[in-house]
């Protein structure tokens, strides 16, 4: 066991990348062992996060462990002072529901459960990049790890939302851009708040900051934007270049399902490792990052089967088929 004051030293020399290689390494193995401690507590939420949605038609659940370069890239954002021991998104839980009464539904009986914290709203207030979902913290103990109240972050969003946030993730991986963190060129940012104030208005919500109040105005200003960027078919022609590598006879089995993506060849390979090895699962993506190139991805993420992987993770399959059509319907209509 490393001591949390110890796990936060390596955060901060991993943020200020001001280190020997042997610190360097030191400090990423500490990194490992902190995230995989949080796989035992990320397993228990979900679990709660379930019993509270299985019961709405259309709902699906998944987890993942933060990739170890978004993690460095959080310690590393400027302006802010991230510590690694306090990170509340290390371990992230995902509940997709169809319809903003099954989000509240969710997060009603979330926190009538010991222990769910810190509710942030992204649907009643919204941020700039347009942005929406509810988030909740809960802390768990890891007993096989030996540490104590350890964050895990839950957001419910709706099918909507959830196609927005997926969109944006795939656009940025297309264009090398950091529109999901904000940064980015201003105008593809720009188009994609509109977008998202536009789904706001079709779902009843609050509109997102510094868009227009009225669905003829956003889309006559995206349109506008669209003319000249053309994200919607460069999405559209994106989706359809990725192949899917993954074993036809696990396609239901639940359990860790280890993505390897390719930015060059297109394609993403899946492996699963069944419920019960979860720990060999995180030894593999943690070796699997350690080898990756500049060109490559590797995420962990849990599962009931792979056809709920694809709609939690759309973004790393390249199937946005549900934004596309939900834009086809909003631009369509008056």
């Amino acid at each position: 066991m490393i001591s949390k004051r110890e796990i936060a030293r390596c955060g901060e020399l991993l943020a200020k990348g001001e280190c020997s290689e042997d610190e360097q390494l030191n400090a990423i193995e500490a990194l490992e062992l902190w995230r995989g401690a949080h796989q035992y507590p990320m397993e228990q939420i979900e679990s709660q996060v379930r019993s509270a949605s299985n019961d709405l038609s259309g709902s699906l659940c998944a987890s993942r462990l933060k990739r170890r370069e978004t993690i460095l890239g959080k310690l590393r954002r400027p302006n802010t002072h991230y510590s690694l021991r306090n990170l509340d998104d290390i371990a992230g839980c995902r509940c997709i529901v169809p319809s903003m009464d099954d989000v509240k539904t969710v997060v009603e009986r979330l926190r009538l459960k010991d222990g769910f914290e810190k509710v942030k709203d992204y649907i009643n207030a919204p941020k700039t990049t347009g942005y929406r979902s509810v988030h909740l913290f809960h802390k768990c103990n890891s007993p096989n790890y030996g540490y104590t109240s350890l964050r895990v972050e839950v957001q419910v969003r709706t099918q909507c939302q959830h196609a927005w946030a997926t969109a944006v993730e795939t656009y940025d991986t297309l264009s090398g851009t950091g529109l999901k963190f904000g940064s980015g060129d201003e105008d593809p940012a720009k188009a994609f708040a509109l977008l998202s104030n536009m789904i706001a208005i079709h779902e009843g919500c609050p509109g997102v900051p510094n868009t227009p109040a009225s669905l003829a105005e956003t889309k006559a200003e995206f349109l506008k934007l669209e003319k000249k960027l053309r994200i919607v078919p460069t999405l559209r022609g994106f989706c359809k270049c990725v192949d899917a590598v993954e074993d036809k006879a696990l396609t239901y089995n639940a359990g860790y399902y280890l993505l390897e993506f390719d930015y060059v060849e297109q394609f993403v390979h899946v492996t699963l490792y069944p419920v019960g090895n979860g720990e060999i699962a995180q030894e593999e993506y943690s070796r699997k990052e350690r080898a990756k190139s500049p060109e490559t991805d590797v995420l962990l993420v849990k599962a009931d089967s792979i056809e709920s992987l694809k709609a939690a993770y759309p973004n790393y399959f390249s199937d946005i088929t549900l934004f596309l059509d939900l834009t086809n319907q909003l631009l369509g209509s008056s």
